[in-house]
This record gives structure tokens, sequence and C-alpha cells, in this order.
């Protein structure tokens, strides 16, 4: 019986170490439907956890990347993006979730700047503290859209950037 008790009490303890280290993918451009689901081209150039990665490029760097998101609690805990950059541009993008207030009449977010400064792959992370607001956001947990973008407060993208992104995911 005692036996019994332990195992399910490891069991408990396994389960609930593995709920809190807990991972979850926000948008996913690792396969091939994600180019006709964000309107840009995927390769299999450039991959890091699938067969794809959504090619941001060109003039298509003038296209925002909207990817509808699950309301989540997002307060506590990183996002993270892996990027590969062929170019270092210095191009300015945004990292950008809308949540938006039902009270105020324009598009209520938050956002955070990135800048394209490297080559190859790079991990960018972004936690509650890095983002700023526009208008008057309904909270992190009321963030119902993901959009990267490279026009935000009138930036102008350098049109050889190529950018590689492989999957945005959420880490508590």
């Amino acid at each position: 019986m005692k036996k019994i008790i332990f195992l399910i009490i490891s069991v408990l303890l396994v389960v609930s170490f593995c709920a809190s280290a807990a991972e979850y993918t926000v948008a996913d451009f690792t396969s091939y439907s994600a180019s006709g689901e964000y309107n840009l081209p995927v390769s299999s150039e450039r991959t890091k956890s699938g067969l794809f990665t959504l090619k941001w490029s060109g003039y298509n760097l003038y296209k925002n990347i909207v990817c509808p998101i699950d309301k989540r609690d997002y307060n506590n805990g990183v996002f993270s993006m892996w990027v590969f950059s062929t170019f270092a541009s210095k191009s300015d993008f945004q990292f950008v979730l809308v949540s938006d207030n039902s009270e105020t009449p324009e598009m209520d977010c938050y956002y955070a700047n990135f800048w394209n400064y490297w080559l190859g792959w790079k991990e960018l992370k972004f936690d509650k503290e890095d983002f700023e607001t526009y208008g008057n956001p309904a909270g992190f947990e009321n963030a119902d859209t993901l959009i990267l973008c490279s026009l935000f407060n009138g930036n102008v993208p350098k049109t050889e950037t190529e950018l590689f992104i492989d999957r945005v995911i959420f880490k508590k």
C-alpha cells in the first residue's frame, strides 16, 4: 500500500513540475501551410524546429505578420522567437500583442522593439518588462493577436533584410 501511495505522489509531483515549466506555442511558422495563412513564402533553406520557416524579406517586409492567438495569462513568463538573419541591416521591427480595450477608439497594444543587427540564428526573448504600451491595453491576459511588423511608428525596413522566423513560444 505504501508503494502505491508513493507512486501516486511521485506521479503527481512530476505532473505538477511539468505543468509549471510549461511551454506554449503561440505562433507556428514551421509547416508549409504557414505560407497560405500569412500570405508570405515559407522556406526549407533555414530551419530550426520544423521543416520550414516563414521567410520575411524584400518588399514583403512592408506586410505585417498577423497571428490570432489564444487568450492566456501572458503576465508571468517570456515570449521566445528564433529568427535567422542573412544580413545585419539594423532595421527596426516590432513584436506587438494586441489587447484591445473596448473603452478606447483606437487599437490598444503592448509592443517591444528588436533591431536586426545579427547574422545567423538568434533567440529573441521578450518578458513583460520589455513591452511598452500603445493606447490603453486591456491586460496581457486579454491579448488575442500577435503582430510582427516593421512599419510601426513610421519605421521603414531595408529591403535587403532577409529574416527566417521559426515559431513563437511562451515559457512560464
